[in-house]
């Protein structure tokens, strides 16, 4: 209905026969404004709405955007193959990853891409050079783990440098962190560089001679020579031969006889060997002596149980790493894994716990924003 024009308002107010004709006059006028009122408000709330839901779709993609979902950090190798945790290389490669972080593995470089996550990065480097750009600001850990040494990173240009036991560590930019086997650690700045100490490795004693040796009296000696060839070759970073000789004499099999130390240096040798099955035999004789090595042992079994497609083991494994030393070198580490299981298997209840509980001790750690979406989602 159109709007009344003042002419047409003057004419129905200003004339007519009577004033009953009048009175029917006014009254039709004053419903027709407050209809045209009703009209003008519907339309104003219809244009209102519509404008409302275009904010609505045209604001969702980007709130996606800026707050993704966790998701496991991606990267590929020179030639565009997918990089996988587990991966074993012994030539050059090259690998970028979606952080724009960059691995280059010199040649006659063996390595191992143990861990890939969006909390953590962990590479095992056996023998060779591998120079890393770490992204900084991403809140991931990066660990190269070489023998009896590991190197943390967060955000910096470095490289790691390994001949048998003997470690090289150069940072470009950043500061790394370098921890040694009595869990110390050293903290190496840009434009310095760091060496493991030389290793001394004491070579086992000569057979004495007698003039009339009996057959047990000739073989009692080299049998405590062989047993300790395994070590050499450990100490040598010759792990094959390490786990060779360990087999051959008999340690495998007797692994509880040993010392929580020889039994956690067997461990790392079947697992740079690619022998999990042996490996998770061994932590769990580790678990189960007295001594500092349970928690990296129990740490250790977690990260083959979770690789081996093991989730319930895992968690067990990471839940009592965090358990024996929550404070310890593996702690922060053992508690990301654990919430990151914890989330795998859909266990609520016990996800809360374990988030409440790396936030406590590590408030700035590498997972504490996982830790802060699963108790504010």
């Amino acid at each position: 209905m159109s709007a009344p024009k003042f002419e047409d308002v003057k004419t129905l107010l200003g004339h007519g026969p009577s004033a009953n004709a009048r009175a029917n006059q006014r009254a039709r006028l004053s419903t027709a404004v407050p209809k045209r009122r009703r009209r003008w408000l519907a339309g104003l709330v219809l244009v209102a709405t519509v404008a409302a839901i275009a904010v609505t779709v045209i604001a969702l993609p980007r709130t996606t955007a800026l707050e993704p979902p966790m998701q496991q950090l991606r990267g590929v190798d020179e030639a565009g193959a997918p990089l996988v945790s587990g991966l074993h290389v012994a030539r050059a490669s090259t690998w970028h990853f979606a952080d724009k972080s960059e691995v280059q593995i010199s040649a006659s470089t063996t390595v191992s891409l143990t861990a890939l996550s969006n909390e953590l990065v962990d590479l095992e480097l056996q023998a060779g050079r591998v120079d890393l750009q770490v992204t900084h600001g991403t809140g991931r850990l990066w660990r190269i783990v070489s023998g009896r040494y590991e190197t943390r990173v967060v955000g910096t240009r470095l490289h790691v440098e390994r001949h048998g036991e003997q470690v090289d560590v150069g940072v470009t930019e950043g500061v790394v962190e370098v921890r040694g086997p009595d869990h110390a650690f050293v903290r190496v700045a840009a434009g310095e560089t760091w060496s493991s100490p030389a290793l001394v490795i004491e070579k086992p004693m000569a057979p004495a001679l007698t003039p009339e040796p009996l057959a047990l009296e000739v073989q009692k000696p080299e049998r405590v020579k062989t047993n300790s060839s395994w070590r050499v070759a450990f100490a040598r970073g010759e792990y094959e031969e390490a786990v060779v000789a360990a087999r051959r004499d008999g340690v495998l099999a007797h692994a509880e006889l040993l010392g929580s130390a020889d039994v956690m240096s067997l461990a790392t040798a079947t697992r740079l060997t690619h022998q999990p099955a042996e490996a998770a035999r061994l932590l769990r004789v580790a678990m189960s002596k007295p001594g500092e090595h349970r928690a990296e042992a129990a740490f250790l079994l977690g990260r083959i149980e979770l690789q081996a497609g093991r989730p319930h083991q895992a968690a067990e494994a990471f839940e009592t790493s965090v358990a024996l030393a929550p404070d310890g070198p593996f702690g922060e580490e053992a508690g990301a894994r654990l919430l990151e299981t914890l989330g795998l298997l859909g266990q609520t209840e016990k996800l809360h716990t374990a988030a409440q509980q790396y936030l406590e001790r590590f408030p700035r750690g590498a997972a504490a924003e996982r830790a802060n979406k699963v108790l504010h989602p």
